[in-house]
């Protein structure tokens, strides 16, 4: 009886963030959403600083709070939840459940996951379980088109299915699923050809995987599957134009994005395609990265957490910044797109010696120019030199990517790197790929 009336609330408080977000969020202007976030912040701010270990005695002014980075995050662990959880046991505990395979056990009452470390360290993240509904309400209410609700709501029609490409599974994604919803996990450790049989016995309405997944399903759309999924979700990573091309032609598609990271639930598409960052529940300060102030890194203060505190926290990821309202009529900041990491920045010396970066996108969009389009590549710097992979689609080779490259600095006037061409080497299915890379910039 207890279990029963403890399960309903979690409904009623599930299907309240529901309704706020699909139905109310939406219809503030931009005016009134930064006076609702403004009020949430001091709220919030005014109980961290006394609650928490790491901020007591801050007050309600967010400039008076540092600027954290993972390694100073990471450095204060214990003293950044709200369970006094270690480093070392969190660490321990998300590793035993990567290696067994079983996402399901808690730790205080806190579910535990690990990012996938493309950019160094790996980052642990913790989750209560209020937090895991109210993210659950929030992505039904901005991701789930009307015919899934209809879908759900209807208990005659089949359950809504999900299908979920990861390399690990979280119970914050399992959170999604009920009897009306049929989630399933694919582990993207497991065979392939293994994730492609039980794909095609599911018949997905929805697909979720990261962009390089989403492609290779794409190509084997009409050999090894056919499927008809009427939602694509890319998560994880970046998704570029020529990825997108692909997978929403051969599914017949369009291709949606949630920019979600262990920092939290950062952003999502819209019904114009454009990805706005979740103010609702964030607070996002612009580290500006080129004069003309389009692209950023962001800060982030999320004050609908409690279980992490993530104030004032800068991720190395690069945003680029839409220059007009969008469409859509939502009034949160849009983006033209995610371009990348920190890292995935190149770096070339103009002829007065000063060091310039090259921004990934400008990368990709050199290489994309080429008329018969590689398959995949991947750029790794190390100070003056390039080393170049192509995995070649028999047309495209080192030299036409070359050529690509020269054309792009000399555009630019920067001196040129020197070139090394590598063979090219597959990355795991469970890794990010990295197309873009620098070790270590020109000196």
């Amino acid at each position: 009886m207890v279990q029963k009336l403890f399960q309903t609330l979690e409904g009623i408080f599930l299907l309240s963030h529901f309704f706020y977000f699909r139905y109310f969020a939406s219809r503030h202007s931009r005016e009134s959403l930064k006076i609702i976030q403004k009020k949430k912040l001091t709220r919030f701010l005014k109980k961290l600083s006394t609650r928490s270990k790491f901020y007591r005695g801050f007050g309600s002014n967010l400039k008076s709070y540092p600027i954290m980075d993972k390694s100073l995050f990471l450095e204060n662990f214990t003293l950044l939840n709200a369970k006094g959880i270690t480093l070392p046991e969190a660490t321990s505990i998300a590793l035993r459940a990567e290696r067994e395979r079983n996402f399901r056990p808690l730790w205080k009452g806190i579910s535990l996951g690990l990012s996938s470390g493309t950019s160094g360290t790996r980052h642990v993240f913790l989750v209560s379980r209020l937090e895991r509904l109210r993210w659950a309400g929030q992505i039904f209410a901005k991701v789930l088109k009307h015919r899934h609700l209809i879908q759900i709501a209807l208990p005659w029609r089949s359950p809504l299915k999900i299908a979920f490409f990861l390399r690990a599974n979280s119970n914050l994604y399992t959170t999604l699923s009920n009897p009306r919803i049929q989630f399933e996990y694919y582990d993207l450790t497991v065979s392939f050809e293994k994730l492609l049989e039980k794909l095609q016995g599911q018949l997905p309405h929805i697909l979720v995987a990261p962009a390089s997944v989403l492609c290779e399903l794409a190509k084997r759309q009409d050999l090894q599957l056919k499927i008809s999924p009427n939602l694509l979700v890319s998560v994880a990573e970046v998704l570029d134009k020529n990825s997108r091309d692909l997978i929403e032609r051969k599914f017949n598609t369009k291709v949606s994005e949630i920019y979600q990271a262990s920092e939290g639930f950062l952003g999502v598409s819209c019904s114009k395609g454009r990805v706005h960052l979740n103010e609702e529940s964030l607070y996002v300060e612009t580290e500006w990265l080129d004069h003309e102030k389009t692209r950023f890194h962001p800060i982030v203060t999320d004050f609908s957490r409690s279980s992490q505190d993530f104030v004032r926290y800068r991720l190395n990821d690069i945003l680029k910044i839409s220059d007009t309202a969008c469409s859509c009529g939502l009034p949160t900041m849009s983006l033209d797109f995610i371009e990348g990491r920190e890292e995935d920045v190149l770096w070339a010396m103009d002829k007065e010696r000063r060091t310039r970066p090259i921004f990934p996108d400008r990368i990709r969009q050199a290489i994309y120019s080429i008329p018969d389009t590689l398959s995949d590549f991947k750029i790794i710097q190390k100070k003056n030199i390039w080393s170049v992979q192509v995995k070649s689609n028999e047309k495209i080779e080192f030299d036409e990517v070359q050529k690509a490259l020269v054309q792009l600095l000399e555009s630019e006037n920067w001196v040129l790197p020197e070139f090394l061409k590598e063979d090219w080497v597959d990355s795991r299915w469970s890794e990010k790929p990295r197309r873009i890379q620098c070790l270590e910039k020109t000196l």
